[in-house]
């Protein structure tokens, strides 16, 4: 939307106000559904290439790199596949975490099924809950099912138009008996560990019966997490990627108020994953910091403040220069550590503020002043509140508080802070206050 309409402007902000300021909790499901137990209210996903540890000892480095992220009130990780790899970088799907030559081999180059088990344990014994990434529809090119069932796969030409044909390392799920196959190799792998849930890939969301194979494979007390932005059923949460583009279209002075308001507007968003940069999102578009410089933090606390769940990017703690490769045998950590106090703050929220839990009396956001590009958005549950004032513009705005918040602590600061009515705040380019009266 741009300054052209401001007719259109002006209803659609008047719209979204109504909206907020009439409905203050999202609206329970009818039944609770098995994949959203209670304790995930507060949940805050990090997703982990483990390649990124080779070189301190692959899973036993990570499993060392615990109580660091313990430290960062990190409460669940995602973890990108450790079976054994393809070739690194293979001109078929390079630098896809899921070019896999063998389901049932964890890669020695990373550790080895024991040393899997023992992470996991020390995870769950620090309060840390771990899933595992799985992808049904690709592997790598020499994969056993490539030898041994091609016309499993879409393709068996290598080339395609002069170029790499992806189709060559793509299956056909739809297949009955690709489906067969492949719900057979995930069930062996779930029952071999004990990951708290699996974000999912390529499933075909037409195969009804499938999904509920999938979830009958992984029991009531596993979640299981569409990790696509196509919706399939059956799965009641699924990765959410739109924020970055909105992120995008604001940094680029093309912001989409219409997206904004139907996003802190949804009346359902207990299963959304916040996923403003992903290592999809990383490595075919940027990271955070090389895509927003001026502005990636105060766009991080947002994807934290609005209902759902968010979800980091290891290394985001830091200040991710590059995009992260999961096939990059070394660290993408820096020495600067930029952003480890903010994401510490927002992750405590999450956890401590059930203003901000996930759950189905979800506080959707109101809108307690201001006009697109900024705006003033509280949630609250009982006597607990997190407020947000975010400037969506490339230039300094003003923003009149409209009640008291005398209170309240500023949640990048951790320091008290007074707002009384009538205060005028300026608020510096794509900006943003956040303050609750949780410490």
């Amino acid at each position: 939307m741009t300054k052209r309409d401001p007719i259109l402007r002006s209803m659609l902000i008047y719209a979204g106000a109504f909206i907020m300021l009439s409905l203050t909790h999202c609206t329970p499901s009818e039944k609770s559904s098995p994949s959203q137990p209670a304790e995930l209210k507060d949940l805050v996903l990090y997703e982990v290439a483990p390649w990124q540890y080779v070189d301190s000892g692959g899973i036993k480095g990570l499993q060392r790199d615990l109580k660091r992220l313990s430290g960062l009130f990190v409460n669940s990780l995602v973890l990108q596949p450790v079976q054994l790899r393809d070739q690194a970088n293979n001109p078929f799907n390079p630098a896809s975490p899921f070019a896999i030559s063998d389901y049932a081999v964890i890669d020695p180059n990373l550790g080895s099924a024991e040393e899997l088990i023992s992470f996991i344990h020390s995870a769950h014994s620090l309060g840390i809950k771990v899933f595992y990434q799985w992808h049904f529809s690709e592997t790598g090119p020499h994969h056993r099912l490539r030898e041994e069932h091609p016309d499993f796969y879409f393709s068996s030409d290598k080339l395609k138009e002069n170029r790499y044909n992806p189709d060559f390392v793509t299956l056909n799920i739809s297949d009955k008996r690709v489906a067969s196959k492949q719900s057979e190799s995930f069930g062996k792998f779930v029952n071999s560990y004990n990951f708290d849930g699996y974000v999912v890939f390529g499933i075909d969301s037409s195969n009804e019966d499938f999904v509920s194979q999938i979830r009958e494979i992984c029991g009531p007390n596993r979640l299981l997490i569409n990790g696509e932005s196509v919706k399939v059923k059956g799965l009641s949460h699924s990765i959410d990627r739109s924020l970055f583009e909105f992120f995008k279209g604001v940094y680029n002075n093309t912001p989409d108020s219409l997206f904004l308001y139907s996003l802190i507007g949804d009346m359902a968003p207990q299963g959304r994953i916040n996923a403003f940069v992903d290592y999809h999102t990383n490595f075919y578009k940027g990271t955070d910091y090389m895509s927003f410089p001026n502005a990636y933090r105060y766009f991080a606390a947002f994807a934290h403040f609005i209902p759902g769940t968010p979800w980091m990017l290891g290394g985001q703690e830091y200040a991710l220069v590059s995009p992260v490769n999961a096939f990059r045998d070394h660290p993408v950590y820096r020495k600067y550590y930029f952003n480890g106090d903010l994401y510490r703050s927002l992750n405590l929220q999450r956890r401590r503020n059930p203003a901000l839990w996930n759950d189905g009396k979800c506080a959707l956001p109101v809108i307690i002043a201001g006009n697109f590009p900024v705006v003033g958005l509280e949630r609250s549950r009982d006597t607990f509140y997190c407020t947000g004032i975010f400037n969506f513009s490339p230039s300094q705005q003003t923003f009149v508080m409209t009640k008291d918040y005398l209170h309240a602590y500023d949640l990048f600061n951790k320091v008290p802070v007074s707002f009384p009515a009538g205060k005028t705040l300026n608020i510096g380019p794509y900006q943003a206050f956040l303050f609750s009266n949780v410490l």
